[in-house]
């Protein structure tokens, strides 16, 4: 009997490895004779490049680039085994765990660090880019990205656009740079969500609330969101209602005109960059588990993607969370044969995830007695 561990992680409490190993220790102890293979997974957030990098071995590589707000601050990339392939996280340059949470300015944010990353990644030999999205903390269309990358941005008397995406709606000529730098470079992009660009599930009116905005800041940055696609537009690029689009405040936009990237479900990228589809086909059942089981996991995440690709082989999937909220039927929907929240009894946030790794041995152990006996070799 093959038992394939296959999560996410547990944010801010198990990440993927840590929480494998507890899922591992239940399941020996509750049947010694299985056979256990494990492939932590990630869908294209926080903690991809980590991801891909321990399981494809990665080399990582020191960065001085901008945070979102223009200072200077340490980060990294990953150069994979082959030679050629860069990991970048965005939210190591951009995100809102660069930046202290009483000092955020999602007017002035953008995304020049993840254009100085991508820089530093073809300087170092890279020819392809897998861009991981998820954490921003910005809303300026990937405008700063571009900069980095050598395109001019200019405003009506010809004069340098300001940071952030406060003054996109200023915008009036893009200049690409010549020779492009990434010419010949493929990029990839991981997109977590499948925002579009624009409108009430857009990148301004979602998110950028979440990263401080006001609602009448939400307004300025919807407008120059706007204003920038409607440039775009007349450029040829239809890029608005792309899902993904509005990932990372317009980053997956801003990735797919400016670096001519293509995007991609972040889950289904990184399944295929580790095999995952040849590990299902061996196993009798797999085991996944995110921090939460509700709505969102049914648009792009870890849970979805497993359960996708183990329906095609007519393989069980048990999923163990933090919380369970979705209804009987959402759960047969995904795809799930069996889900439950491992905290079994009344207790506290901070109390649960204190005691994560008890708690996700205790019911894989439970989950593996369950499926052994229900499946004697």
């Amino acid at each position: 009997m093959l038992i394939l561990l296959c999560p996410d992680k547990y944010k801010g409490s198990l990440d993927g490895p840590e929480l494998v190993a507890a899922m591992k220790m239940g399941a020996l102890l509750a049947n010694a004779e299985i056979e256990i293979a494990s492939i932590p997974l990630a869908d294209g957030g926080d903690g991809t490049e980590e991801i891909l990098g321990r399981q494809l071995g990665g080399i990582t590589h020191e960065v001085q680039v901008e945070n979102a707000l223009g200072e200077p601050v340490t980060s990294q990339f990953t150069m994979l085994g082959d030679g050629h392939t860069a990991i970048i996280e965005m939210a190591k340059a951009s995100g809102l765990a660069m930046l202290d949470s009483r000092n955020l300015d999602p007017l002035q944010a953008d995304t020049f660090g993840t254009g100085q990353l991508m820089m530093a990644a073809v300087d170092a030999g890279a020819s392809r880019l897998i861009i991981c999205i998820g954490g921003s903390a910005t809303t300026d269309g990937g405008s700063g990205m571009a900069r980095a990358l050598g395109y001019r941005l200019l405003d009506e008397k010809g004069n340098p656009l300001g940071r952030g995406g406060a003054g996109l709606t200023e915008l009036a000529r893009i200049i690409p740079p010549d020779p492009h730098p990434l010419a010949g470079v493929t990029v990839e992009v991981a997109c977590d969500v499948t925002n579009p660009l624009l409108g009430p599930m857009g990148a301004a009116q979602v998110y950028a609330p979440q990263k401080g905005a006001t609602p009448q800041e939400v307004l300025q940055l919807e407008a120059g969101l706007s204003h920038l696609a409607l440039l775009w537009e007349k450029e040829g690029h239809y890029v608005a209602e792309q899902a993904g689009s509005g990932a990372a405040g317009g980053l997956g936009a801003g990735l797919r005109v400016f670096a001519r990237a293509a995007l991609k479900s972040g889950i289904e990228l990184v399944m295929r960059e580790l095999n995952f589809e040849e590990a299902v086909k061996r196993a009798d059942l797999l085991v996944t588990g995110e921090g939460r089981l509700d709505g969102q996991t049914m648009s792009g995440k870890v849970i979805q993607g497993v359960c996708e690709v183990a329906g095609r082989y007519k393989k069980p999937v048990a999923a163990l969370c933090g919380s369970v909220s979705l209804s009987p039927a959402q759960q047969e929907k995904l795809g799930l044969t069996y889900a439950a929240s491992v905290v079994s009894g009344p207790m506290g946030l901070e109390d649960s995830m204190a005691q994560a790794k008890d708690l996700v041995m205790q019911s894989a152990f439970s989950l593996i007695r369950l499926f052994s006996r229900a499946n004697p070799a």
